[in-house]
């Protein structure tokens, strides 16, 4: 696998990749932009195109241009992995990729060649254009959702797959054809209007189906194959993604028609699960584009319970979730026909946070007349960790609060009913915990000054024997920052020093800090001719081998066996390595100027 990510680092340009979501300007060897991952205000993100690298100073972002797709796509590394090499043009080797290529290839091609056919039938079907006339899909919508139609005749499709010459096995796997009794292929998919299943990274992997007509059921999918696995799809993220990667939060709706109506009507965020309860991989998938959910579905009472089950997957997964009400009866789509775009934008803002969406169906299901009615109202407030919001509910409620006149004692019952229903407070230490700071340049000041100047030597490819020679002697290295890049280094080149230049071995360091550091100072070049640099490496040296024998001779001072004498001998001589130690850091250059 390692032979497959360097050809796809070789190929692959990062100010290119970066460049295409990131205005970037050049300043000397590398690029400069406004950081993507936080609310960047002076430029601080800088790319190296030579090393392959990225990173903010900022807010500590910093990667290759797998970490850049993983972060920026919020994909696995296996997932980044293949969707560079598809970008790169690059087939994978045996081991890294999940199917052969050929076999990836033969499935696109039997999809393609599906939705092809379904789309050419849908402009002579009559029937299916005055249904998508009805529901508003003009030929601009069917064409951007890929609408389709399959026809009634019963093998249309293994027809046209056999005239092409292509697998009619292979397309039966894909759930494009079935077989009979008697082993002929016919579709699996007929008199329906058909819809194009995509997955976030835009491959076609499924279809879906409306019966035109009577008959049952009103919808199929895709039956469930490799390529297809609909509790791990969203019906439309692949068009919703890049808005909700941009600040804007989901709209979970009920099917394929309901994504249409609220990206026509300006939701562009909107996606589905494919006639499932939602599932915890949906969540997963959702949870990498946003952290808000807007949960948009039915109006009648399995809409609202299908609301309930998905309000309680979404906020264990970290998602706060609002649930828009329809009336009962509607949709989105039947919303938008009627109100436009703004009456069903408008009823998505007005969305109910997940306490207000429980109290609301509390309300519509037990009788404020009732006991259970007050337990469970008590319950659902005492949750609430907001104790501000709290007093507001309990403030609403308490004029209703039965059995008692006087509207303080409703409000001090009902208070007091909650508090009883809140857990005790657990312990707290009194101990703060300093908040994390980002990295940045910062890592620098936890070095010494000569351990830098030969750290940064790694950069340069006539001192790295230097440099190498350094970092193989132990008692040198007196920071812990320092030892932390030590220990990476000696585990990236265990034996010998690396004969490439920086940008072949960087990316094999496994310590995203020294990577930076090194990328930092290669930037950075020297005024001086390789002889003096040379020199000062020696400089840097024969200063850490001074600070080493100082802290050598401090830690024989406490020995108890020394007599005066040779206890003040040793301090002179401790006091002299200290001297000369502070005059040389007085002769530094400025590091960072």
């Amino acid at each position: 696998m390692s032979d497959d990510l360097d050809r796809i680092r070789q190929r692959i340009d990062i100010v290119d990749l970066v460049g295409q979501k990131v205005t970037l300007s050049q300043r000397g060897k590398t690029w400069k932009g406004l950081c993507p991952f936080h609310d960047d205000k002076n430029p601080s993100f800088q790319v190296n195109r030579e090393l392959g690298r990225y990173r903010c100073w900022a807010c500590g972002a910093q990667g290759d241009i797998f970490n850049w797709v993983m972060e920026t796509q919020r994909l696995t590394f296996t997932e980044a992995m293949h969707e560079l090499a598809a970008m790169a043009g690059i087939k994978l080797t045996k081991g890294a990729e999940r199917t052969t290529p050929s076999q990836r290839e033969a499935e696109d091609a039997l999809m393609a060649l599906a939705l092809k056919f379904y789309r050419e039938q849908l402009d002579k079907a009559s029937r299916a254009l005055e249904y998508c006339e009805e529901r508003g899909f003009d030929r601009q919508i069917r064409n951007y959702w890929e609408l389709g139609y399959a026809p009634s005749l019963g093998d249309a499709l293994a027809q046209r797959i056999k005239k092409e010459g292509l697998s009619l096995t292979l397309a039966q796997s894909l759930s494009l054809l079935d077989k009979d009794a008697g082993g002929s292929f016919f579709d699996r998919f007929r008199g329906r209007l058909m819809v194009a299943i995509r997955d976030e990274r835009s491959r076609l992997v499924g279809f879906g189906g409306r019966i035109l007509g009577d008959g049952q059921p009103k919808y199929i999918n895709s039956a469930e194959n490799p390529v297809f696995q609909k509790g791990r799809l969203l019906y439309g993220l692949h068009r919703a993604k890049e808005p909700m990667s941009k600040g804007e939060p989901a709209v979970l709706v009920e099917g394929y028609f309901d994504v249409v109506a609220c990206h026509r009507a300006g939701l562009t965020t909107a996606v589905a699960p494919l006639g499932t309860s939602l599932t915890e991989d949906q969540v997963r998938l959702l949870s990498r584009w946003t952290n808000q959910v807007n949960v948009l579905l039915d109006g009648d009472e399995a809409g609202l319970k299908a609301a309930e089950r998905a309000m309680e997957m979404l906020i264990p997964a970290g998602l706060a979730p609002r649930i828009i009400t329809l009336p009962s009866g509607d949709d989105p789509d039947t919303i938008l026909r009627r109100e436009g775009a703004d009456g069903l934008k408008s009823r998505v803002a007005e969305g109910k946070s997940g306490l207000e969406f429980r109290l609301w169906l509390l309300e519509r299901r037990k009788s404020p007349e009732s006991r259970e009615f007050w337990q469970e109202l008590a319950e659902l407030i005492a949750k609430n960790a907001d104790p501000l919001q709290s007093e507001t509910w309990i403030e609403k409620y308490a004029p209703r609060f039965p059995g008692v006149k006087d509207a303080l004692a409703k409000r001090t019952a009902l208070r007091e009913m909650v508090t009883s229903h809140r857990p005790a407070p657990a312990a707290r230490s009194r101990r703060r915990e300093a908040p994390k700071a980002p990295r940045g340049r910062r890592m620098f000041t936890e070095l010494h000054s000569a351990e830098i100047r030969i750290l940064s030597a790694l950069t340069e490819s006539h001192l790295v024997p230097q440099a190498d020679t350094a970092l193989r002697e132990a008692s040198l290295w007196e920071t812990p920052m320092a030892e932390k890049f030590r220990a990476a280094y000696l585990r990236m080149a265990p034996d010998r020093a690396p004969q490439e230049p920086l940008s072949a071995w960087i990316h094999t360091l496994d310590d995203e800090d020294f990577k930076s550091f090194l990328a930092w100072h290669a930037d950075k070049a020297s005024l001086l001719d390789p002889e003096a640099q040379e020199k000062e490496i020696e400089g840097a040296m024969d200063r850490l081998r001074e600070r080493a024998e100082a802290r050598r001779l401090r830690d024989q001072m406490v020995e108890p066996e020394w007599d005066t004498e040779a206890l003040r001998q040793l301090t002179d001589r401790a006091r002299r390595l200290k001297r000369g130690d502070e005059a040389k850091s007085e002769t530094d250059d400025d590091l960072f100027a």
